[in-house]
């Protein structure tokens, strides 16, 4: 038999859309500090949300690439 249709082999499941959601999803857009004008809006405008979870991010890679 053929696998179901619905099956994240074909990209086809409800829930795969909650597993990777997009970048603008999640509002995370790479604004570093230094394209800002000060760093007030920097902070204003999510620079340590931003800094939270890419440092986030790379923890899991970190994590999922140990031996």
């Amino acid at each position: 038999r053929e696998p179901v249709s619905g099956s994240l082999l074909y990209r086809n499941n409800i829930i795969s859309g909650a597993i990777i959601p997009t970048s603008a999803a999640i509002g995370l857009h790479f604004y570093p500090i230094w394209e800002a004008a000060s760093v007030d809006e920097w902070l204003y405008n999510g620079g340590p949300y931003e800094l939270i979870v890419l440092h986030f991010l790379l923890g899991v890679g970190c994590y999922m690439g140990r031996e």
